[in-house]
């Protein structure tokens, strides 16, 4: 079913009618990349995340820039189970959405947040290229950037992650499907 993009979740969002009154209004995008990221205010003083974002490096060394798909508004995501967007299930991450959370959380000197972030697979890296390292990049409200290299290939750390060689999902098989497939299949990053 999307032979490009290599995760099985996707984002749903949609636009005013009136700005495509004759397109659907709601669209869904495959998920590229989810990632639980916690943050701590190391600083002597409270601050508050303004911003993120991040890339991906790959087994050519090469980072490439991620759109991130915006969260302060909730949207719907989706587990496609097999390749049939007729068979879908609505995952719930709320209350740890990251956007969320940070946009409603002062952080005092060592207070921490954490939360789920969700990016679109860029179009250059649509071929099977390994991902190796995700960077996360934070500004804070003094203007202050911090970042980190998640290193995916190894899991030798606890809280390391294993994104090529794990699986996400729904666990519980009496949980309802929804059929998506009315839906058109419009990455984000198009808008």
């Amino acid at each position: 079913m999307f032979p490009v993009f290599p995760q099985p979740l996707l984002y749903t969002y949609s636009f005013s009618s009136y700005l495509f009154s004759s397109s659907p209004d709601k669209f869904i995008a495959p998920v590229g990349l989810a990632v639980n990221v916690e943050v701590l205010n190391t600083r002597p003083t409270t601050t508050k995340v303004q911003s993120y974002e991040a890339e991906l490096e790959t087994d050519i060394n090469q980072w490439t820039p991620i759109k991130r798909l915006p969260m302060t508004e909730p949207h719907d995501i989706f587990f496609v189970e097999g390749d049939s967007l007729k068979s879908c299930v609505k995952l719930d991450f709320k209350p740890h959405i990251f956007d969320m959370v940070a946009s409603q959380k002062n952080l005092s000197p060592g207070e921490s947040l954490d939360g789920w972030m969700f990016f679109e697979w860029p179009p250059e890296l649509h071929e099977n290229k390994k991902l190796c390292n995700v960077k996360v990049r934070l500004k804070n409200s003094q203007g202050e950037m911090v970042e980190t290299v998640i290193n995916v290939l190894s899991n030798d750390e606890p809280g390391e992650s294993s994104l090529n060689e794990g699986s996400f999902g729904p666990t519980d098989s009496k949980t309802k499907t929804v059929d998506l497939s009315s839906l058109l299949i419009r990455p984000f990053s198009n808008e």
